[in-house]
C-alpha cells in the first residue's frame, strides 16, 4: 500500500498503456492510499475525483510530472505526480497547449491551442503597454466542454512601433477565470506603406481603419460613398511618424451601403472597401 504525503498525489498506470499527454481513467490502479484512506479507480479521493485524470496532464496550469518507474510500490511503467493537488469541488480548467504572439504586416497575431476544455465560455484578449495596466481588445467564444483540441487566433491591428504585452483571460460559464502567461512583442517600423481592411467589416456604427507608414509624412484619410461623394475626412494632411497607426470612423448618421476609404501620404495612395450594415 502506497502512502502519499499531503502535497502530492500519484496516479499509476498499467504497464501495457502507451501515454502521450494524458492518463486514462480505466488504468488508474487500486491500492493507493491517501491520508491513511485507501482509494481505487472507483473511489478516488475527492480532491482528485474531478475527472482530471481523464484529461491532459495539467491542472490549473500546474503540470503533472512523469516520474521514474519503480518510484512507488506497484512498480508500474508510467507514473505521474501532481504537485499542489486541486481544491475539493474544483473542476478541470481549460488546458492551454500553446500560446504565441507574432508581429506581422497586419499587426500582432495571437494564436493559442487548447488540449481540452471544461465549461469554457471563452477568452478575453488583453494588451498592455507597461505590463501592468491591461485593456481587453476582444472576446473569443470558447467551445464549452470538449476533449478535443481547438485552435484560436486574433490579430491586433491597432499597433505602432514599440513594445506590447499580451495575455489571455479564460472565463468559465460560472464567471470564474484563469490568466495565461504574459507574452512580450516588439513591433518595428514597417517596411512598406499599407492601408488594411477595416475591422470589423461589415460594421455598425463604427469601425477601425489601420495603416502603415514606411516614412514620416502628411496623411490624408477620406471616406467616399458609392457615388464618389466624400462623406468624411478622418485625417487632413496630418503629420505622422513612420510606424503602424489606426483611427476610428463613426458612421452613425450614414445609411447602409458600400463605402470607400482612401489614404494619401507622400507618393502612396490606396483604397479599401467598407460595408456599413444597419
Amino acid at each position: 500500500m502506497l502512502s502519499l504525503t499531503s502535497d502530492e498525489v500519484i496516479l499509476a498506470s498499467g504497464a501495457d498503456v502507451d501515454y502521450t499527454d494524458g492518463i486514462d481513467y480505466e488504468t488508474v490502479i487500486d491500492g493507493v492510499e491517501y491520508d491513511g484512506k485507501s482509494t481505487s479507480k472507483k473511489t478516488l479521493d475527492p480532491r482528485i475525483d474531478a475527472g482530471h485524470f481523464c484529461c491532459a496532464v495539467k491542472y490549473q496550469g500546474k503540470s503533472m510530472e512523469r516520474i521514474a518507474p519503480g518510484y512507488d510500490t506497484n512498480n508500474s511503467s508510467v507514473d505521474f505526480r501532481l504537485i499542489d493537488y486541486p481544491t475539493p469541488g474544483m473542476t478541470m480548467p481549460v488546458e492551454l497547449a500553446s500560446f504565441t504572439a507574432r508581429p506581422g504586416a497586419d499587426g500582432v497575431t495571437l494564436s493559442w491551442v487548447t488540449a481540452s476544455e471544461t465549461n469554457n465560455l471563452g477568452f478575453e484578449v488583453q494588451r498592455s503597454n507597461d505590463n501592468q495596466n491591461f485593456k481587453t481588445l476582444a472576446f473569443i467564444k470558447g467551445h464549452g466542454t470538449s476533449t478535443e483540441s481547438h485552435a484560436y487566433s486574433f490579430t491586433d491591428k491597432a499597433v505602432s512601433a514599440g513594445k506590447y504585452y499580451y495575455r489571455l483571460k479564460q472565463v468559465d460559464v460560472d464567471g470564474s477565470f484563469e490568466m495565461s502567461k504574459v507574452l512580450t512583442v516588439s513591433v518595428g517600423v514597417p517596411l512598406r506603406y499599407a492601408l488594411y481592411q477595416n475591422y470589423p467589416n461589415p460594421f455598425n456604427p463604427s469601425t477601425t481603419i489601420a495603416f502603415d507608414l514606411k516614412k514620416d509624412g502628411k496623411v490624408t484619410l477620406e471616406v467616399y460613398n458609392a457615388l464618389g461623394e466624400r462623406v468624411a475626412t478622418l485625417l487632413n494632411g496630418k503629420k505622422m511618424k513612420a510606424g503602424s497607426h489606426h483611427t476610428t470612423w463613426k458612421a452613425a448618421n450614414l445609411p447602409t451601403g458600400l463605402y470607400f476609404c482612401k489614404i494619401s501620404v507622400n507618393h502612396f495612395h490606396a483604397i479599401q472597401k467598407m460595408l456599413l450594415v444597419k
